[in-house]
């Protein structure tokens, strides 16, 4: 040796097996005969998320997280291969701390003849490449997630999940065979449509998760229903039942992919059902397979709903019935022009004890595989509506008391919102922006609306106290309750919405009798609905005057002038 070569002093072989166990950078695990954990190294504590001294003792499959890369996989465990010391190493799947599932390899060592054994865990490249392919759909599966997501954590974008809603049922129809053929359409439907720079992930069982690099919201969407779409056609011929697939979306920029994947997973759940808000401010999702999901509290509660909610009462209905014609008739006629989606998530607005979900078949055009949500501000009217619907074998229809222009309803979450006569107690402009703000891309609102007509000599002179007072007030004067034609049709646009078909249907009516008039002044409170603002007992004056002159003014008229006809306005509009 040479005179200026310095002298290394040797390390005892214990402290050099101390610095390599705590410097080295691989995880590595100490476990007894037993496979329960002796040591960890820091590199270990830190990929498990968890100290050595918190799980000494216990066996290391319950904490480590570690299982056989092929579910199906009957051979033993992957710790138990390791344990037996061979160099080969021992493809596996290992969960971390961050939830994330690797692709790794087990390589083990036995120490102090058999008493106890070292388990590294070496890089994930050295799993089979097969292994991160789904057999089934063709496309990456959940192992190939924890490499893939380091490529896209500072890449902006969208992402879709999508779920398969039909699988089940496929499967107890059917057969497994058929549900994996129903997986294989949307493995290739995903292929055929993705951009190339997306990926596309057998997520779980029946879910998909896509990512499209810098995609928007809206092109998120739009591909999103585009692959739904070829999925179906793709089925419609191979299957014996089409394949549905439900989706949800969100955007991400660099960083906030996680966060983003959830989000979509939350609002596919909205997709899937509606999504009601309890006063509580509790969230609640009805899927289409009657499931309740609750979610946590996100926002205060909605308003409560107007005030002309409690007036309307089974008396009214009866007496409404009475005075509008083949009311039946003219349902049906509006729910065939409308054409609801069979199978899809459907609201109705306004709807009142059922004239249209019933008289007018809504609920059984809808039909079982897919959702009604009635709603109308009148709990009187959904008491009689529940009390029809009890008779009735239609579990897929539901009933909310809310607003035309406040729902309690997620946005993106109907096929179809559907309302007839409810734009003459509201602001249609208000309304409509909520209808837009309810429908999924591509859903559509249909409307039967009266439209405006003269009225008869007789009702200027049953009303004329109302006028007066309205004049002594500084009140608008008598109104017509019916929203114009121009006005829908603006409202419409305002809210986003492209009208598609129209038709003007000649409808009629029959003059009240007396008796019916007066109970239809007294139920509805008309009287304050036309003075706003008015002091009670101003109200309770005017309404006596009113129903006084009902049974006064009737016989001074013909029975030509005592009616008339009026318009409805049929109308289809889609969001884009």
């Amino acid at each position: 040796m040479a005179a200026d070569t310095p002298t290394i002093a040797a390390l005892p072989l214990d402290v050099a097996a101390r610095l390599v166990f705590d410097y080295l950078p691989v995880p590595i695990c100490v476990l007894d005969s037993d496979c329960r954990l002796v040591a960890m190294n820091p590199a270990a504590e830190r990929f498990w998320g968890m100290r050595v001294d918190e799980v000494a003792g216990t066996h290391a499959d319950d904490v480590l997280g570690v299982r056989p890369l092929q579910d199906a996989d009957d051979t033993r465990a992957p710790l138990r291969q390791a344990l037996e010391g061979t160099t080969e190493r021992v493809p596996c799947r290992i969960t971390g701390r961050d939830g994330i599932t690797h692709v790794a390899a087990l390589v083990g060592a036995r120490l102090q003849q058999g008493g106890y054994a070292t388990v590294g865990v070496t890089a994930e490249q050295t799993a089979p490449a097969w292994a991160f392919i789904d057999p089934i759909t063709g496309i990456p599966n959940r192992l190939a997630w924890g490499k893939e997501r380091e490529l896209w954590v500072g890449t902006p974008g969208a992402a879709i999940l999508f779920d398969l809603d039909n699988l089940k049922e496929i499967n107890d129809l059917y057969g497994h065979r058929a549900g994996d053929q129903a997986l294989a359409t949307v493995g290739q439907a995903l292929r055929e449509m993705l951009p190339e720079q997306a990926l596309a992930l057998r997520w779980g069982g029946d879910e998909f998760l896509v990512l499209v690099v810098d995609a928007s919201l809206n092109e998120a969407q739009h591909l999103a229903v585009t692959v739904a779409a070829r999925a179906g056609e793709l089925g419609q011929t191979a299957l014996p039942l089409r394949p549905v697939l439900s989706f949800g979306t969100a955007t991400f920029a660099s960083g906030d992919l996680d966060a983003a994947v959830q989000r979509a997973d939350d609002a596919l759940y909205e997709a899937k059902g509606v999504l009601l808000r309890a006063d509580s401010g509790a969230r609640l999702v009805l899927t289409r397979e009657g499931q309740r999901l609750l979610l946590a509290h996100e926002e205060a509660p909605q308003s409560p709903p107007t005030d002309y909610a409690s007036r309307f009462t089974a008396e009214f209905d009866t007496h409404f019935r009475a005075v509008v014609r083949r009311a039946a008739q003219q349902a049906q006629r509006f729910v065939a022009f409308a054409e609801p989606p069979l199978g899809g998530a459907v609201v109705e607005l306004g709807a009142g004890s059922g004239r249209i979900t019933l008289d007018g078949a809504l609920a059984q055009r809808v039909g079982p595989r897919g959702q009604l949500l009635v709603t109308d501000p009148s709990a009187a009217q959904l008491r009689l509506l529940r009390e029809r619907l009890s008779a009735l074998d239609l579990p897929w229809v539901r009933l909310l008391r809310s607003p035309a222009e406040s729902l309690p309803v997620a946005a993106g979450c109907a096929d179809m919102v559907i309302g007839s006569t409810f734009l003459h107690f509201t602001d249609p402009y208000r309304v409509l922006r909520e209808v837009a703000r309810v429908l999924r891309p591509d859903g559509r609102f249909a409307l039967a609306a009266p439209l405006p007509f003269p009225w008869p000599a007789l009702w200027q002179d049953v009303f004329q106290p109302v006028t007066v007072e309205a004049r002594q007030l500084g009140l608008p004067g008598l109104p017509h309750w019916a929203v114009s034609a121009e006005d829908i049709l603006a409202a419409t646009k305002a809210a986003g919405l492209r009208v598609e078909r129209t038709d003007d249907v000649d409808d009629s009516w029959d003059a009240p009798a007396p008796g019916i008039a007066q109970t239809f002044v007294r139920q509805t409170h008309m009287v304050a609905l036309m003075l706003p603002g008015a002091p009670a007992d101003r109200l309770t004056a005017v309404e006596e005057k009113v129903l006084s002159r009902i049974a006064e003014c009737w016989d001074a008229y013909t029975e030509a002038e005592r009616g008339g006809g009026f318009v409805t306005l049929h109308l289809v509009a889609r969001k884009p």
